[in-house]
């Protein structure tokens, strides 16, 4: 089997850089079987996605919850339309990371036997 190179498409590249600009910590598409996640924000254990046209608000709500009751990983999502318009979402990420700051050590000890490879 063959590796598959992540690749990343311009809205997820804009974040990226973004919240390297903001001194934001992160890895990139990072596995959480059956799952990847656009970014993986160690310090907050949680995720983001930048969600384009082709993602279902029905699946990415089940998919978040499987996330979250199997790896404690909140997930916050980004629509490819409000990329541009960073200081909207940065504002909900500051409101995100508030919500999720204080549990983030609980939670990681309550998957770090799931996720040996972070």
């Amino acid at each position: 089997m063959v590796d598959q190179v992540p690749t990343l498409s311009d809205a997820h590249r804009s974040v990226v850089r973004l919240l390297n600009a903001w001194g934001v910590e992160l890895m990139i598409e990072i596995d959480f079987p059956p799952y990847r996640v656009d970014v993986y924000l160690p310090a907050l254990h949680a995720a983001i996605e930048v969600d384009g046209p082709q993602h279902s608000a029905k699946r990415d709500k089940m998919r978040d919850q499987k996330l979250f009751s199997q790896y404690s990983l909140p997930v916050f999502r980004i629509k490819v339309n409000q990329v541009l318009r960073p200081k909207y979402w940065r504002d909900r990420l500051a409101e995100f990371y508030g919500e999720f700051m204080d549990s983030a050590q609980a939670r990681w000890d309550q998957c770090k036997n799931e996720t040996p490879w972070l």
